[in-house]
């Protein structure tokens, strides 16, 4: 199985999530701006809203690039965290997917009410 061929797989399940997450804060939120911090896995949405989230990995603005949580040594995750991440490396296994220092390029195209509506990536082998 390619990574091709597991976006293809799980893309529809994880845009419905995104959906369903947007309608909760919708009807549940306060309209606040969202935050994430690191040592404690919170990913908070104002004040009214915050979800235990796990990071699998950083995105680079200024490289579109995507790092992923187990290889970026810099990351002072909490011990469960640091688990998801190594659990999501293991994932790779003998397929061999990525690289230690491969990085992902990822562009993702946004509509008029900042709705995600395209995603494209690419793996960049590390030096």
């Amino acid at each position: 199985m390619t990574l091709l061929d597991l976006y293809h797989r799980h893309v529809g399940a994880a845009f419905d999530r995104q959906q369903r997450l947007a309608e909760y804060l919708d009807a549940h939120g306060d309209g606040g701006a969202w935050g994430y911090t690191v040592s404690t896995a919170a990913l908070t949405f104002g004040k009214a809203v915050a979800f235990q989230a796990d990071l699998l990995g950083s995105y680079a603005d200024d490289e579109a690039t995507w790092l992923w949580a187990w290889a970026n040594r810099s990351l002072q995750l909490p011990a469960t965290s640091r688990a998801v991440a190594e659990a999501v490396r293991r994932l790779d296994g003998p397929a061999g997917f990525f690289d230690e220092d491969d990085a992902v390029a990822v562009t993702a195209e946004f509509d008029e009410q900042n709705r995600l509506v395209r995603v494209d990536a690419t793996i960049q082998p590390g030096q």
